[in-house]
């Protein structure tokens, strides 16, 4: 965001909150960019402005300009983006390529199929047996939708797919003949198919979580851990339009934003990949940064894979990240991470850049800002440099048995070096020490940096009304025995599991090893310490064998890790009946509630409650 700032000459324009000393008080700031706008850049667009398909109130003006009436949900409804873009549909279809063959004849469940260019694209890649379409206002959507489907052969349910009450009869009576599979089925079930539009703007928060669209994208999720509503047969794969900035809660693309619901995504799911959205930096982006050479290297990978897949993308649809490695295409090959000093984008630098293309040397205020920039800069590549050398030392420890007599000694040193960094530093080096060991040490354990392809750039003007949404595609699997055993009729280790993991993701930059584990039980971590979980001490499964500051955090944690661990629980006879930690869970989240870690501050709103589902 750009501003004049009070101490610059009125020629210079600054960035916002990279003003320092002497600009302490640089005009405060233009407010966010408004709420979506309803430009009409499409023919469908236009059609459904005409028709009021969208209103920002919520509340609908009937054809004909008689009365307002709110909708059969409410104002959600009522707020629903539309794809509008044909060219980006198409564009998607092309991304998600030779997967869709498997589903060939299948029956698609088509949820909020509204304007229906995804509905129609979709349609034409897999060639339906059964195309059903639940929309609350199909009455509403009918002229558009004929014109768009055209011949195709397809049926309307005037139901929500978003209300259980609804859907619910639906398998019932038409899904449940033909699809009911045993819930511990180990292949995927492709015979059906499910898309949903769950896209709502303006937002409307509910049940604690920020907008609908989260506890929507939250239930979905849930359904895949207990085999119930959409997953109810099991490992039905689902292309789900959200609003953009919801799909880091199951996607994130640095560690530092990897909250207990991304977790429980990457044990539910084979994969989670985002075929479109928005290139746009969001605030997440700002706050939970990452060194910028994994974003290349991965990003590299990404390309490598698609031309393997015989991908392309459109210029219009690069991502930046497409983009930079196109124009620097040195950084395809080369191993980047690790190799060279960590790089963030700083906003500082844009500013010094600019500071000292407009430098006027009779300008005393300007000149003392320069170099006040300058210096920062220094301090910045220096930490860079220090970093790096930390890595290498991490690298050297990695590789080395725990045995050898050297590794106490350089584990020692090492420990010693990083606790004697200034509290900034030390922050700032953790997260770049654990973004490096899960990018290298757990083959790229962000499901993010796992990615095929990358993903489509969209314009809001894709959209009505014009508001960026994000397709994701996500393939359930099937959860890990010790994972699986909800209720009371079983060992219920599902159960310990869940509130395991909701204590472990409130202290997400703690270590694991230590008083974490015994503040879940007395005695659990020496319990797991004992070679009950190797994989957490094991470099080679993505563990780390240091302890301190320097051992493996709880957002460090892969997979393996944590079913490792209630293994380990499972097999402790000492461990409390699930009643008692019920019921000490439910103290301990009171008390944390008013002590947020750092890393959460940010992400907490309607990511860290455990909302049921409907």
């Amino acid at each position: 965001m750009i501003v004049l700032c009070r101490h610059a000459p009125p020629r210079l324009l600054l960035r916002l909150h990279a003003c320092g000393k002497p600009c302490q008080r640089a005009y405060a700031t233009a407010k966010k960019a408004s709420t979506a706008d309803d430009k009409a850049a499409t023919p469908i667009a236009k059609q459904l402005k005409k028709l009021g398909a969208w209103s920002k109130s919520g509340e609908r003006t009937r054809v004909g300009g008689r009365k307002r009436a709110k909708n059969a949900l409410g104002t959600s409804e009522a707020r629903r983006v539309n794809i509008v873009n044909e060219e980006l549909c198409d564009e998607a279809i092309r991304r998600l390529g030779k997967t869709l063959d498997k589903h060939k004849g299948c029956d698609i469940l088509d949820i909020g199929s509204g304007a229906c260019l995804w509905s129609r694209a979709l349609h034409d890649a897999v060639q339906p047996r059964r195309h059903m379409m639940l929309d609350a206002a199909a009455d509403l959507y009918e002229p558009v939708r004929k014109e768009v489907m055209g011949e195709r052969k397809y049926e309307v349910i005037p139901k929500s797919g978003i209300l259980w009450s609804d859907l619910n009869p639906i398998f019932d009576k038409e899904l449940d003949p033909t699809h009911k599979r045993p819930v511990d089925e180990v292949t995927p079930h492709d015979d059906l198919l499910i898309t949903l539009n769950i896209s709502i703007w303006p937002k409307k928060s509910t049940w604690g979580f920020d907008n609908v669209t989260q506890l929507l994208l939250y239930q979905i999720m849930h359904s895949i851990r207990t085999h119930t509503q959409l997953q109810r047969y099991a490992k039905v794969r689902m292309l789900v339009w959200c609003n953009d900035e919801t799909k880091k809660m199951v996607l994130p693309r640095t560690l530092r934003a990897r909250k207990r619901s991304a977790f429980e995504a990457q044990m539910s799911c084979e994969w989670i990949r985002e075929v479109a959205g928005s290139d746009e930096p969001s605030d997440s982006d700002r706050l939970y940064l990452r060194d910028k050479w994994i974003d290349y290297e991965s990003a590299a990978g990404a390309r490598r894979s698609m031309g393997a897949l015989g991908l392309s993308t459109p210029r219009h649809r690069e991502t930046r990240l497409q983009s930079f490695l196109r124009e620097n295409p040195s950084l395809l090959t080369e191993p980047l991470a690790g190799v060279r000093p960590p790089l963030y984008e700083r906003p500082f630098r844009a500013e010094l850049a600019e500071v000292e293309a407009a430098a006027d040397s009779n300008d005393a205020a300007l000149q003392k800002r320069v170099m006040s920039l300058r210096s920062r800069n220094k301090a910045e590549d220096r930490h860079a440099q220090e970093y790096l050398e930390h890595l290498h030392m991490h690298d050297r420890l990695m590789a080395m048995d725990p045995s050898d007599p050297d590794f106490a000694a350089l584990a020692a040193s090492y420990e010693e070096s990083v606790t004697g960094m200034k509290k900034n530093q030390l922050k700032e080096y953790v997260v770049v020490r654990d973004n490096y060991h899960m990018f290298k040490y757990q083959d790229r354990g962000l499901l993010w940096d796992q990615r095929p392809y990358e993903p489509l750039a969209v314009s809001p003007l894709d959209f009505y009304p014009n508001k960026p949404l994000a397709l994701l595609d996500i393939q359930p699997k099937l959860l890990a025995p010790v994972l699986r055993n909800h209720g009371p009729n079983t060992d219920r280790s599902g159960d310990y599991g869940n509130i395991i993991l909701k204590e472990l993701f409130h202290r997400t930059a703690q270590p694991i090893a230590g008083s974490l584990l015994d503040n879940i039980a007395p005695g659990f971590a020496e319990m797991v310490e004992g070679s009950r979980a190797p994989s957490l001490w094991n470099p080679k499964m993505g563990g780390n064998p240091l302890e301190g500051e320097s051992g493996l955090t709880v957002r460090g944690m892969s997979v393996k890790h944590f079913e490792e661990m209630m293994e380990a629980w499972m097999r402790w006879p000492f461990r409390p009946d699930y009643l008692h930690m019920l019921a000490r869970s439910t103290t301990i989240n009171e008390e944390v509630d008013n002590t947020v870690d750092d890393d959460d501050m940010a992400m907490k709103a309607g990511e860290d409650d455990g909302v049921e589902i409907l």
